[in-house]
């Protein structure tokens, strides 16, 4: 990425990369052959990747220098709780529905969720760096 010239769409780059982690996830759950899995949680891993860099780069930028630390904190709490509390989620419907079921609602909620943000933030999805929206 060092040799790639700048994104100059973020906000709509990263949404993008949530509804490909989304999408990847529910070929993975609908999946019965192994290289489309492999292939599905590949793509899942770089779309994760590329979102959680450019979530990480937007909040640096888009909040003032005084409350950055405050910003980071808040953010710490989500990121070491929010997996746990999707992982007793997914174990619940895993017992009550099965695994690829679980995983398919993963997918589907993925995509509804960004659909949402995307469609109610305009700040975001116009966002293009630089701290400016």
């Amino acid at each position: 990425l060092a040799f790639r010239r700048p994104i100059l769409r973020q906000g709509r780059t990263m949404l993008l990369a949530v509804v490909v982690y989304g999408a990847a996830t529910l070929l993975f759950g609908m999946s019965r052959m192994f290289w489309l899995s492999l292939a599905a949680l590949a793509a899942a891993g770089a779309a994760d990747t590329v979102s959680s860099i450019l979530r990480q780069t937007i909040r640096q930028l888009g909040t003032p220098d005084g409350m950055r630390g405050r910003m980071t904190a808040i953010n710490m709490i989500f990121f070491t709780g929010g997996p746990q509390l999707g992982n007793l989620e997914a174990g619940l419907v895993a017992s009550a529905l099965g695994a690829p079921q679980s995983v398919v609602i993963g997918g589907i909620g993925c995509l509804l969720t960004a659909a949402w943000i995307g469609s109610r933030a305009a700040v975001l999805r116009n966002y293009r760096g630089g701290g400016a929206a």
